[in-house]
Parts: C-alpha cells; sequence; structure tokens
C-alpha cells in the first residue's frame, strides 16, 4: 500500500537513510554519513516554517520531501 503523510518526527532515522542514500550518489557524490543527515534533517524540521511530507510503501519510509522558507536580502 502506497501513502503520503506528514513528516513524522518517529521517522527520523529513515529520513536520514534515504537522504543520506540520495546524495551519496550520482549527480551529488557527497559523503553523506546517516547520521549526519539525521542531524541536517532535525535542524530543517525545528524551523517553524518547514513543512515535509513522506512517502511509505506498505508502512516503510521510502522517501520524503521537506523545505522551509527563509529571510534573504
Amino acid at each position: 500500500m502506497i501513502d503520503i503523510k506528514n513528516m513524522n518526527e518517529g521517522h527520523i532515522a529513515e529520513y536520514g537513510a534515504v537522504y543520506a542514500k540520495a546524495f551519496s550518489g550520482e549527480p551529488w557524490n557527497d559523503p553523506w554519513k546517516v547520521e549526519d543527515a539525521v542531524l541536517h534533517i532535525k535542524e530543517l524540521l525545528e524551523s517553524k516554517q518547514a513543512y515535509g511530507l513522506e512517502y511509505l510503501t506498505d508502512n516503510k519510509v521510502v522517501g520524503f520531501i521537506l523545505g522551509t522558507s527563509m529571510l534573504f536580502h
């Protein structure tokens, strides 16, 4: 079963794994560790302007989208 829900802090480890895998590969090739990705995602989620959705297959996180707005001059 496929489902899209608001991001859930209880799934932060899964988000970190997805993020690290995605950005460590092509085209970015950034050497992300899961632990660092988890910290980065937590920082983004702590923003009052953050909004994210998780994509689940059979109740397992397989993807997510996360954004936040920031003031630029």
